[in-house]
């Protein structure tokens, strides 16, 4: 997992992020291997670029 943290976030946003990551992790552990497909799709930076255009 990567996370990108944007400068000047607070802390309470972080602990909220950790509070979900705790709260997904023994799912996550119990996967034998990533899921892939368009309900695991993530965010494309250049992809949403192009729609906007």
């Amino acid at each position: 997992m990567r996370v990108v943290v944007r400068n000047g976030t607070g802390r309470e946003m972080v602990d909220l992020l950790l509070e979900d990551v705790a709260r997904l992790l023994p799912r996550l552990q119990r996967q034998s291997a990533p899921v892939r497909g368009t309900e695991a799709a993530g965010f494309d930076h250049a992809s949403a670029r192009r729609r906007k255009a």
